[in-house]
């Protein structure tokens, strides 16, 4: 199954999450990108999301998302850094907010490793179809 392959080709925490917030949660890339830490309720297994036309909506969290966030945010993410959820964890950039043109490579790194031609974040908006 293609998204297995392609879900299988992550290692890090904040990958897998927000790989799983935009193919489960159905979110944007540009609201995973937008994240602020404060918007993860985690005690409450809830995410605050602002979408389209500024307007916020809670999303309950699954377990495992739950738990990805967790090690991310406890064991990944660099202190001191902005008060973005997903921030660059390497390079000059360490500890600033994770930009489109970081999502689209690191959509790229794991299509060019899994073979898997069709993945992108904005594939990922919509379920990808079954194949």
């Amino acid at each position: 199954m293609k998204v297995a392959r392609f879900w299988s080709s992550f290692s890090t925490s904040r990958d897998l999450a927000i790989v799983g917030l935009m193919l489960l949660q159905g979110l944007r890339s540009a609201e995973v990108l937008a994240l602020n830490r404060d918007d993860a309720l985690l005690s409450e297994a809830q995410l605050r999301v602002r979408g389209k036309g500024n307007k916020f909506r809670f999303l309950p969290l699954a377990p495992e998302t739950v738990q990805l966030l967790n090690h991310y945010l406890r064991l990944e993410r660099p202190n001191p850094c902005s008060a973005a959820l997903f921030v660059s964890l390497k390079g000059c950039a360490r500890g600033t907010r994770m930009t489109p043109a970081g999502l689209r490579s690191l959509f790229r790194y794991h299509r060019q490793a899994t073979g898997i031609q069709l993945a992108n974040p904005h594939r990922f908006d919509t379920p990808l179809p079954r194949t």
